[in-house]
């Protein structure tokens, strides 16, 4: 046989192993529980369906059933009572799919006996599925030293050893297994409430809005009856006390401090026909009524007893006093405290009568338009767009703090004649509040909603903001310039006028003081002016001295330039003749038109700011910060116009006494009349450092005046720096105003008579005696 032959041979051998191997009987199953020896199997095999009933009956006490339908589980003995849900459920499934481990026959020489099984005095379950069928066991002790049990079916003799530890679970008390809700609520099914015992309501849901109907008509909070419909949906016993209750007395249940009854409508699908249509047709919803009434009786400790109405729920039981304060809230806590139920910001029509006058707004398009006697000589009926969104919202978030009981007739709330009157239309529905009189107290005011009859209490400052005169809705803006053409800027204030001129955006002072401007200062207030505008419209230009501006602290005027021309067009030609060697360059066209001039009087007056612009029929509130603005110091504020490294001689004044001086010879400083004092001079180049950079807070006075009147005829210090271009010195007063709380003291630059503020910080800097400069040694 040649080598080929025996490779083929080899090759034929191996294909029909694989044949074989291909074709041979699949081997028998085999069980997951056969897999291993030992392994759990299913005590109750075939499994059973599902489970609607279980008893459970220990040794020497009632047996526990219960029964389970429409998915709810019921205690039915040895009381009728809900049970839980969860604490059943997972004693059935615990039950049902019960493994045991091994079995022990009647005949087993190791079969245990009673003293260790426990199964002559064994805890009797009964399970039952839907189909009728009965499953009963016998639950016998746990295993020693496992985590096991005997059980033994009622059936047969056999003991089963299970895997899990059961005695224990099944001898749990009746009371493990209730449902410890008190009331099986769903709120968004509750239509009705009714309160009785110590608080005294009624509400009904009315469409989407809870109302009162007892004791009197009004609106309910509708998230403050939901709060409590939640609350009490969530109620939980803490403890069962008494379920066959002799004597309610002993529990203050007999004369209850309340009791709280829900009304519900639950929507359930109709049964559907006998015969069925071809075609699909939607359910018939009918509506089953339910109630849930709980009754609560003395409080004990941080708890309060309680019971369900119904006479087959007598039990008593405990729950949180806590909850029941929410449960039983006061009435005021549930009434709805808004004086108007709609959106109000939505109107479309506003009148007022008894403020000011008589005044009409109404809203045309995205704008108000105002009719009122009070405003024609302003020229525009425009309503300010702001002035109107805050009363609106002031009318919206209005809210009671009280309501009074508006059937007696003696009461007087001061609605004959009214203070005013106010109506607000939304979508064709017209609101109308009546403002009436203060409470005794002067802190509230009595408001009348006349569609719905009640009387509230509002505070009065919430009331402040609806009771508008119609000057208050006019234009807001106060004025309005091109703050790049102001030119001229001239101020009358306590420490006298100042005039500041722009030349090419640079502002300098021309009077009094030949000085340079702040340039921060003249920014912040020209920016406040040029797009000035009002809190508020307080009141009218006949109105000067009620609001403090008869005897304005400022007085601004501000001069701005007309607008420039508009640039020439080019030239559409081009020249024929060649250019010259210079460029001729044209001179700016000279402005058109005259300088605009705005006099603005600014004054402030119980805290608050107000300002006129003259030639204006309006008086404005202003932010504070524009008074700030116009109060600052608006020139230069450097007191010393030399650097640091410019100062050759420093000389120190205290009081009378004699001053000290120290000049400079290089980088080092020497006492003059005492060349060995040894000079710190770091201590030097900082009182010249601070003098250098020191700024004053404001002038008090521009012009040369009496320094006796200041104090600075006397200064308590005297700081001079000297240096190439000239000398300085600086006076310093021991006090400054009387009304300044902040320690500024008054100063002033010898020979210049101009009295300004420095702060108590910088003036201690200059507050130093000889020995501070002396180097250590």
């Amino acid at each position: 046989m040649n080598q080929r032959s025996t490779y083929l041979i080899l090759v034929a051998v191996l294909l029909a192993a694989v044949a074989v191997w291909a074709l041979r009987p699949a081997p028998p199953a085999v069980k997951p529980d056969e897999l291993r020896p030992g392994a759990p199997r299913p005590l109750i095999d075939p499994a059973p369906g599902e489970i609607t009933a279980m008893e459970i009956a220990p040794q020497g006490r009632p047996a526990i059933a219960f029964a389970k339908a429409d998915g709810k589980w019921t205690i039915t003995a040895p009381i009728q009572a809900p049970g839980s849900a969860a604490t059943i459920e997972s004693a059935v499934s615990r039950l049902r799919d019960l493994k045991y481990v091994s079995e022990i026959g009647a005949n087993d020489a190791d079969r245990p006996g009673n003293e260790l099984t426990g199964l002559d005095q064994p805890v009797r379950v009964k399970l039952t599925d839907a189909a009728g069928k009965a499953y009963v066991l016998r639950v016998g002790g746990s295993v020693p030293a496992a985590r096991q049990t005997y059980v033994q079916k009622e059936e047969g003799p056999t003991i089963y050893v299970v895997d899990t530890d059961l005695r224990r679970e099944l001898e749990k008390p009746l009371n493990d297994y209730r449902d410890r809700r008190v009331a099986d609520l769903v709120t968004t099914e509750a239509v009705a409430v009714e309160v009785s015992g110590e608080q005294r309501y009624r509400l009904k849901l009315d469409k989407d809005q809870w109302k009162f109907d007892e004791p009197a008509s009004g609106r309910a909070d509708k998230q403050a009856v939901e709060n409590l419909l939640r609350e009490l949906s969530t109620l939980s016993i803490t403890t069962f006390v008494d379920d066959q209750p002799k004597n309610m007395a002993i529990y203050g249940l007999d004369r209850p401090s309340a009791t709280v009854t829900v009304h519900c409508e639950k929507k359930v699908p109709k049964p559907a026909p006998a015969t069925q249509t071809t075609q699909p047709v939607a359910p018939e919803i009918e509506t089953k009524p339910y109630t849930v009434s709980v009754v609560f009786g003395a409080k004990t400790g941080d708890k309060r007893f309680g019971r369900m109405a119904e006479s087959d729920r007598p039990w008593v039981f405990q729950v949180p006093d806590a909850s029941v304060a929410r449960i039983v809230p006061e009435l005021l806590t549930l009434r709805d405290k808004r004086i108007v139920s709609g959106d109000a910001t939505r109107a479309d029509r506003v009148q007022m009568s008894g403020v000011g006058g008589e005044y009409a707004l109404v809203r045309k398009g995205a704008a108000w338009e105002i009719s009122s006697p009070a405003l024609a000589k302003l020229g525009s009926n425009v309503a300010e767009l702001a002035a109107v969104d805050d009363l609106l919202k002031a009318v919206r978030d209005l809210k009671a703090t009280g309501f009074e009981s508006s059937d007696d007739p003696l009461r007087d709330f001061g609605f004959s004649p009214p203070r005013a009157r106010i109506s607000v239309t939304v979508d064709g529905a017209k609101t109308e509040l009546v403002v009436g009189k203060e409470t005794p107290s002067a802190t509230g005011t009595y408001v009348r909603n006349e569609g719905e009859g009640f009387v509230a209490v509002v505070k009065k400052e919430d009331l402040a903001a609806l009771l508008v005169g119609p000057l208050n809705f006019a234009n807001r803006d106060m004025l309005r310039f091109d703050r790049g053409r102001a030119s001229v800027v001239e101020l009358q204030r306590d420490s006298g006028r100042v005039k500041l001129t722009s030349a090419a955006g640079q502002w300098t002072c021309a009077e009094p003081l030949k000085r340079s401007a702040d340039a921060s200062a003249i920014g912040n207030l020209l920016t406040d002016l040029c797009t000035l505008r009002a809190r508020r419209i307080v009141g009218s230009a006949d109105q000067l001295a009620e609001f403090g501006l008869d005897r304005a602290a400022v007085v601004a005027s501000i001069t701005v330039d007309p607008p420039p021309p508009p640039p020439k067009p080019a030239p559409t030609t081009q020249p024929t003749t060649a250019p010259a060697t210079q460029p001729v360059v044209e001179e700016p066209p000279p402005p058109t038109g005259k300088p605009e001039h705005y006099a603005i009087r600014a004054a402030r007056k119980d805290d608050k700011v107000y300002v006129h612009v003259e030639g204006s029929q309006t008086i404005g509130e202003v932010d504070a910060r524009v008074f700030d603005n116009l109060s600052a110091e608006l020139l230069d504020r450097r007191v010393v116009p030399m650097e640091q490294t410019q100062v050759t001689a420093l000389s120190l004044t205290r009081g009378s006494g004699a001053p000290f001086t120290f000049e400079k010879s290089g980088e080092q400083w020497k006492l003059v009349g005492e060349t060995t004092f040894p000079c710190d001079a770091s201590k030097i180049n900082e009182v010249v450092g601070a003098m250098c950079a020191l700024r004053l807070d404001r002038f008090v006075h521009y012009q040369p005046t009496d320094l006796k009147r200041f104090g600075l005829d006397q200064p308590v210090l005297r700081v001079k720096v000297r240096g190439e271009s000239g000398e300085h010195e600086l006076l310093i007063a021991a006090a400054g105003p009387p009304e300044d709380s902040t320690g500024k003291r008054y100063a002033a630059l010898a020979g210049s008579g101009s009295v300004f503020l420095i702060s108590k910080d910088d003036a201690a800097k200059f507050d130093q005696e000889i020995q501070a400069f002396q180097r250590p040694s």
